[in-house]
């Protein structure tokens, strides 16, 4: 039986029970709202297959049974904007060991010219020459790109695995789908129908450039650019690149060509890199 000192006691407790209950349900909502959103990333979240389409990775198919079997490559020769990009991450966040390692070495210059001190001031400073590819950088601070590129993609939620190709894999996406290509492209020929150069490897006439901005050429069957000259691209076994460079003659852009640069993992204006990434299933 309820007293009027009873209904005073319930009358003077209520607003206290309205604040526990407006509280529990608006716990109830907050975390059926972060359920909610996390639910929605994740379905709106790309596939590892499209993300790295996005990111300019390309597939490469090594089963002719089953076309899913394979690896994805990089379009282009890692560029000075990439590698910019990834000194000044590392740089920012404290890691000067790894930034000391893999920062570039511009007075390696040094090694294709005389007067090299206009590459050494401007190639890798300057924002013109931002889509240039990547040189003077040693084996270690490709392996140090690698990694951290693979950092990058595992804060973003992708397991995978970045690291510079083996001689299969890049001989592989080199030829295209053609493995009787000699380059890049059908024929023998370093020039097409129009007179036009197809690789930027070493002239018979002077020129006034040595490397080339990463989409320079016509892109193979594949969709890559300049696996053939350019720069000659490292390969997983230190000391080894495919591809020959802008200094190389013709016979050493062949793809099969013997390596021009073996045993070189220091510094050199003559070769650069293109990571290659594997999907963790």
């Amino acid at each position: 039986m309820y007293t009027l000192t009873n209904v005073s006691i319930c009358l003077w407790n209520f607003p206290n029970f309205v604040e526990i209950i407006t509280m529990k349900k608006i716990g109830i909502i907050i975390f059926t709202l972060s359920a909610g959103l996390l639910f929605c990333s994740f379905l709106l979240r790309s596939s590892p297959e499209r993300y790295l389409k996005k990111q300019g990775f390309r597939f490469i198919s090594q089963s002719t049974e089953n076309k899913e079997v394979g690896f994805y490559i990089f379009e282009t020769e890692i560029s000075n904007s990439n590698y910019k990009y990834f000194l000044n991450d590392i740089k920012s966040k404290g890691r000067s060991e790894v930034y000391t390692i893999a920062m570039v070495d511009s007075s390696a210059w040094e090694i294709a010219f005389q007067d090299f001190a206009p590459y050494t001031n401007f190639y890798f400073q300057q924002e013109s020459y931002d889509q240039y590819p990547v040189v003077n950088i040693s084996y270690d601070g490709a392996i140090l790109y690698c990694k951290w590129l693979t950092e990058v993609y595992k804060s973003e939620g992708y397991d995978i695995t970045v690291s510079l190709p083996d001689s299969i894999q890049w001989k592989t996406a080199a030829k295209g789908g053609n493995e009787e290509n000699i380059y890049s492209w059908e024929g023998s020929a370093n020039v097409n129908k129009k007179g036009f150069y197809k690789c930027n490897a070493k002239k018979e006439e002077e020129c006034s450039y040595v490397t080339a901005p990463i989409y320079s050429f016509e892109k193979n069957n594949f969709g890559l650019y300049n696996t053939c000259g350019n720069v000659a691209e490292m390969l997983k076994e230190k000391g080894l690149h495919k591809g020959g460079s802008w200094n190389s003659p013709l016979n050493y852009v062949e793809i099969d060509s013997k390596d021009e640069y073996a045993g070189i993992s220091e510094p050199s204006p003559y070769i650069g890199f293109r990571p290659v990434a594997i999907i963790n299933h």
